[in-house]
C-alpha cells in the first residue's frame, strides 16, 4: 500500500467511523503542536489522549493532500460537537510519517483562531507595537532577504 492510500484509506475510514485505527502502527509517534507541545508514544496511547478529540468529530473534509514519499501532509477541517458547548470548526495542518501501510508518526498543528476562546486575552504588548528591527549587513546597509548577511547585527528602522 503507498502513503497516499494509506492516508486516503484513514481519512476514508475515520469519515465512515469505524476501522480508521487499523491504518496506525503500533509503535506510531504523535505530536501536537499546542502550547504546551505534547507528544505520545504508541498506538495505545495515541488512542487514549486523543478519545476525546475523535468523539467529538460529527464531520471531516480533506481540503488538500500532499505526499512524498514515506510522508504526507494534510489539510484537514473538522467540524466538533464537544459535550454541551457550541459546535464549532477545526482546521488542521496534519503531519504523517508511513512505513509498509501504517502510519508510523502524526504531527498536528490547530489553526487556534478556529478554537474558540473561553479566557481574557493575555495583558501586555500587542504583537507588533514595538518596531521591528531590520537587519543590516556589515556595511550598515539594509540586508535583503537571503543575503549571507542577513543574521548578522541589527539595526533601527
Amino acid at each position: 500500500m503507498t502513503t497516499r492510500e494509506t492516508i486516503q484509506g484513514y481519512f476514508n475510514s475515520l469519515q465512515l467511523k469505524k476501522g480508521w485505527e487499523a491504518f496506525l502502527s503500533d509503535d506510531m509517534t504523535f505530536t501536537s503542536f499546542t502550547s504546551p507541545i505534547k507528544q505520545v508514544r504508541g498506538k495505545g496511547a495515541y488512542l487514549e489522549a486523543t478519545k476525546r478529540f475523535y468523539s467529538m468529530i460529527t464531520a471531516m473534509e480533506v481540503r488538500n493532500l500532499m505526499v512524498d514519499g514515506d510522508n504526507a501532509c494534510a489539510f484537514t477541517r473538522y467540524e466538533l460537537q464537544p459535550p454541551g458547548g457550541p459546535a464549532f470548526s477545526s482546521h488542521v495542518a496534519e503531519v504523517f510519517g508511513v512505513r509498509d501501510g501504517k502510519i508510523t508518526s502524526l504531527d498536528i498543528y490547530f489553526d487556534s483562531a478556529a478554537v474558540p476562546e473561553e479566557r481574557e486575552p493575555p495583558a501586555g504588548p500587542k504583537p507588533f507595537d514595538e518596531p521591528i528591527p531590520v537587519l543590516q549587513c556589515r556595511n550598515n546597509e539594509p540586508a535583503p532577504h537571503g543575503h549571507p548577511c542577513a543574521g548578522v547585527g541589527a539595526g533601527k528602522p
